[in-house]
C-alpha cells in the first residue's frame, strides 16, 4: 500500500515539474504564435473518462483570450493517448491558461487518470508555412518529427515548405504546417490533416515527394518519426 502511494506522489510530483518546466522556456518566445503540441496517455480502463474531460477543456479553452486554437485528436496507433495541438496568442497567455480551475481540477485527478506525465513540446510555424482550408471537414491527422545535420537548417527548411505547399495543393489535404522546434535548432515537425488515409497514401507516390525523399539521408540526420491520430 506505502508502495503505490508513493508511486502516485511520484507521479503527481512529475506531472507538475513537465508543466513548470514548459512554463521556464516562455522567455524571449512572444513574437510569433506559440505552438503546444501535448500528449496525454490515459489508463486504459480510464481511456473514455479522459477523453471526455479532454473535450471539455477544448471547449473551455476555445473561449480563453489568448488561445488562437485547440484541437484533440486521438491515437489510431497507441490506445489511450490523445495529443493536443494548442495555439497560443503568447507563452503568457498559456501560463494564464494553466491557472484556470477546470485545468487545475484535471491535473489533480491525473494521478488517478494517467499512466504517465504528459509529454509537451514547444513549436514556431515557419514564415509561410501555415496553410488550412476546411480542417473541420478532415478526419486523419498526421505528424512527421525530423531532426536535421548541423548546418543543414537552410537546405531542410526550404524543402519542407515547398512540400508544404505542394501538398496543400492536393485536393484532400486540409491543414500543412511546417514547424521548428523552440527548444532544439534542429528539430521540425510537420503537422498535416487529411480527409482519408487512402488520399495520403496517394500523395506519397507523386514525384515531388518522391523527390523529397530522395534527399532525406544527405540532410536528416534520423529517418522520420510518424504517428497518426484522428479527430
Amino acid at each position: 500500500m506505502m508502495y503505490i502511494t508513493k508511486k502516485k506522489q511520484l507521479l503527481g510530483l512529475g506531472l507538475m515539474l513537465t508543466l513548470c518546466l514548459s512554463a521556464c522556456h516562455s522567455k524571449g518566445n512572444n513574437m510569433k504564435t506559440e505552438i503546444l503540441m501535448a500528449k496525454v496517455f490515459a489508463k486504459p480502463e480510464k481511456t473514455e473518462e479522459v477523453k471526455a474531460l479532454l473535450q471539455k477543456n477544448v471547449g473551455f479553452s476555445l473561449q480563453e483570450e489568448g488561445c488562437a486554437g485547440f484541437t484533440l485528436q486521438e491515437s489510431t496507433e497507441e490506445a489511450g493517448t490523445f495529443l493536443l495541438y494548442e495555439q497560443w496568442k503568447t507563452r503568457t497567455a498559456w501560463q494564464e491558461h494553466m491557472q484556470m480551475p477546470y485545468l487545475k481540477d484535471f491535473v489533480a485527478q491525473s494521478e488517478n487518470l494517467l499512466s504517465k506525465s504528459f509529454d509537451l513540446t514547444w513549436w514556431q510555424v515557419l514564415d509561410g508555412a501555415s496553410l488550412k482550408k476546411n480542417p473541420a471537414n478532415s478526419k486523419w491527422v498526421l505528424t512527421v518529427r525530423f531532426s536535421v545535420k548541423p548546418g543543414k537548417q537552410a537546405q531542410a527548411e526550404n524543402a519542407l515548405v515547398q512540400v508544404g505547399k505542394d501538398s496543400f495543393g492536393e485536393k484532400e489535404c486540409t491543414v500543412f504546417e511546417v514547424l521548428k522546434s523552440t527548444e532544439n535548432d534542429t528539430d521540425y515537425l510537420l503537422y498535416e490533416e487529411w480527409d482519408s488515409y487512402e488520399a495520403w497514401e496517394k500523395h506519397m507516390q507523386l514525384d515531388y515527394i518522391k523527390d523529397f525523399v530522395a534527399i532525406i539521408d544527405d540532410t536528416f540526420s534520423l529517418a522520420p518519426s510518424r504517428e497518426w491520430f484522428k479527430k
